[in-house]
């Protein structure tokens, strides 16, 4: 008697769809794409032995298996090698565009954003772009504009980083057949944000607030937005709060370039304190840490921690007492949270400043 997987194992590639009197064959896709990725694991073994090259037909006959079978990752990889002529490939090196669409149409994330790029004419290093020149310049600009966007879209889809960031500026500034569009800019950024992209949230923050992530104004030619400094705030508040401490630093630091030049003094009085203040009470570790440090009376100070010394923030002084009621107060914030150097760094600094050891710190921290 067969057991269960056997049976899976040697299912038909294709079932019979009966419709009327007739029956079709229909395509299996969950025992396609198993077969399809036994032949891809066989041509990566192969691809990766030292005599690869002796054995490129057979490394093409087990690719082109399992794309045809549905694999994304093989239709890639036939897309660089039909650019090789040194693979033993049967096709034309201009047939790389059709495996590259195979790729990114099945939603390969680098598939798409390199077929977007030749699409767009951003890279004109691109060897699909180079090689398939007759193709890509056999479509109307218009045309080009619509598939580069079509396809950068399913590698943005994919949190694919390069492509992000190409789509964003091109929104902004243009590039190549993408035209510089402050909506497209506006929802691309507003979605991202979403779906947590720190980097995305600190520079449309900076953006709304007339300044570029450096702090500069943006160049002439990008594209114009209203500025709305009390939706800057809140981004870039936002921003200081992710888990990546370089890009929450800078957000903080943008904060303050903003303060020092009264940009936010068209906001409601105090409004920018009592959204910090309440980021803070919302588990912004970051920013609690800072205002934990200005907090500290300066007698009380022992060596600035390496983290806050490579940013140093004294704008942020202005918006804390110094006492040491405040500064326990920030330092238990700081302490409480996922982000375990941040926690690490507020205990050390228990420690130092105030000499407690860790079984009374940790009953006073629960009082």
């Amino acid at each position: 008697m067969e057991s269960q997987s056997s049976k899976q194992q040697y299912r038909p590639l294709f079932t019979l769809l009966r419709i009327g009197s007739k029956e079709y064959p229909v395509l299996d896709q969950s025992v396609a794409l198993r077969q399809a990725e036994t032949c891809l694991t066989r041509a990566l073994f192969l691809m990766q032995s030292a005599d690869a090259d002796r054995h490129a037909k057979v490394i093409n006959h087990e690719l082109l298996l399992a794309c045809d079978l549905g694999s994304s990752d093989a239709a890639f990889l036939l897309a660089s090698r039909v650019l090789d002529n040194n693979l033993a490939m049967s096709f034309p090196q201009e047939d790389a565009v059709v495996f590259l669409k195979i790729a990114a149409d099945r939603r390969h994330p680098e598939a798409a954003y390199q077929l977007g790029s030749c699409y767009a004419g951003i890279d004109k290093t691109n060897a699909t772009e180079v090689i398939c020149s007759y193709y890509f310049d056999s479509i109307s600009g218009e045309e080009r504009s619509r598939l580069a966007e079509h396809y950068f879209e399913f590698a943005v889809a994919a949190e694919h980083r390069e492509a992000i960031e190409e789509l964003i500026i091109a929104y902004a500034y243009g590039r190549g057949y993408i035209n510089k569009d402050a909506a497209k800019f506006s929802l691309l950024c507003q979605r991202l944000i979403e779906r947590g992209d720190q980097a995305v949230t600190l520079g449309y923050g900076a953006w709304l607030a007339g300044m570029t992530v450096e702090g500069e104004k943006p160049l002439a030619e990008a594209v114009s937005l209203p500025v709305d400094y009390i939706q800057a705030i809140g981004y870039l508040i936002l921003a200081s709060k992710g888990s990546d401490m370089v890009l929450g630093q800078h957000a903080l630091h943008l904060i303050c370039l903003g303060l020092a030049k009264g940009l936010w003094d068209s906001c409601p009085p105090d409004y920018l304190a009592f959204q910090l203040k309440q980021s803070v009470d919302a588990g912004n570790q970051l920013l609690a840490l800072y205002f934990a440090w200005y907090a500290i009376p300066m007698h009380r100070r022992c060596e600035m921690p390496e983290l806050l010394e490579q940013q140093q923030l004294t704008l942020l002084a202005s918006f804390v007492e110094q006492g040491e009621s405040s500064a326990m107060y920030y330092l238990d914030k700081a302490l409480v949270g996922s982000n375990m150097p941040l926690s690490s760094i507020a205990k050390e600094l228990l420690l130092q400043v105030f000499s407690y050891g860790s079984d009374e710190m940790e009953g006073q921290l629960v009082n």
